[in-house]
């Protein structure tokens, strides 16, 4: 079962140390779905996201740090999460919220969806997410998007 929260009661944030245009921001995106201890909500986040297109994010707990990502299948890439030998694994390149992951603990962080939405838009909505909040987490997100505008996962 899905856990609906008030971010600003659970974001190590001080509203004095955001500015007007960052709490409009934040009062404009609101998660469809929120998991607030991705460790003990595991199988609610698979199981509530089976044959569900859509884009997620990571907010790392203790430091607000984010992560945008999408998937045409979101429980098989948020799945993908919890193995530790794919998120830890050396062969798949370097990935900046896997690393995160590992070294913080699932516990840790904050699973947002932020929407669900057609196949075809998945990337789209993506790049909006991106370019909106500008996640931590995410390097060189518009390059990897002309690289990987096939299809992802």
């Amino acid at each position: 079962m899905s856990t609906f929260i008030n971010l600003f009661e659970v974001l190590p944030i001080s509203l004095l140390d955001i500015s007007s245009s960052d709490i409009f921001l934040l009062s404009s995106i609101v998660p469809i779905k929120v998991y607030n201890n991705a460790d003990t909500m595991k199988q609610d986040i698979i199981k509530d996201n089976k044959e569900k297109a859509g884009v997620y994010r990571w907010i790392n707990n203790e430091n607000n740090n984010s992560y945008i990502g999408s998937s045409i299948n979101l429980s098989k890439r948020l799945r993908s999460y919890f193995n530790y030998d794919i998120i830890n694994s050396k062969s798949k390149g370097k990935s900046l919220i896997n690393d995160a992951l590992v070294k913080h603990g699932y516990s840790k962080f904050t699973l947002e969806i932020l929407e669900y939405c057609d196949v075809s838009k998945v990337l789209e909505r993506e790049q909006h997410y991106l370019d909106t909040l500008n996640p931590e987490y995410f390097k060189n997100s518009r390059e990897f998007h002309r690289i990987s505008a096939l299809g992802r996962d």
